[in-house]
């Protein structure tokens, strides 16, 4: 997994440019003149039709976990993104990834029309492979061409200083995978561009 510091939200496709066409004089057997044609405007990819892809108790990815992860997707001008499809993958408690289709736990959560999620989970314990114990969170919406993929590290876990994905961020980025405590949980943003873009991985 290769760090993808910087990245900027994938390109929206633009429109292929077209000639206007050059008005010619009336004659008396032309139809009456038409108004000069406008330029349509460029569209992004999609849009995202999350239409089938939410379940009943995709949020929950355990019942009645007692970890609470919440935030909002944000786009590059910092509005939040109504229809984004938000996806994690974890250990359980014990650090297990098991044999499921997702190769763990798998939640997943759409966002609200003011761009939260949130999901109700267990806190993941240690995997064995040096790691700090995280979340891998997918993410999908409009004017992706690919989803993308990141991590929630929890603040101030003894084994975040040896993290070797951890350790490949520079220090002014790392802030953007570690989740911040508050009244309901871990609360973890998601900013696809800009100021405080969220870091995202080449997998």
């Amino acid at each position: 997994m290769s760090e993808r510091v910087g990245m900027s939200q994938p390109q929206a496709a633009g429109s292929a440019a077209f000639q206007v066409p050059a008005a010619r004089s009336a004659s008396p057997q032309d139809p009456a003149p038409r108004s000069p044609q406008a330029l349509t405007p460029g569209q992004t990819v999609g849009p995202f039709y999350g239409f089938a892809l939410p379940y009943a108790g995709g949020p929950v990815v355990v019942e009645g976990g007692d970890l609470h992860v919440h935030g909002t997707v944000f786009d590059g001008a910092g509005d939040p993104v109504p229809d984004a499809l938000v996806e994690i993958v974890q250990a359980d408690g014990e650090g297990r990834l098991g044999s499921g289709p997702h190769g763990g736990l798998f939640g997943r959560c759409s966002t609200a029309p003011e761009g939260r999620f949130a999901f109700t989970t267990v806190m993941p314990g240690e995997a064995g492979d040096g790691g700090a114990p995280h979340l891998a969170v997918i993410v999908h919406a409009r004017g992706l061409l690919l989803h993308l993929h990141t991590r929630l590290y929890f603040p101030d876990h003894a084994r975040n200083a040896a993290d070797p994905v951890l350790a490949k961020i520079p220090d002014e980025r790392r802030h953007t995978l570690i989740a911040v405590p508050d009244e309901d949980g871990f609360r973890f943003d998601i900013r696809l561009q800009g100021e405080h873009e969220t870091v995202f991985f080449d997998v």
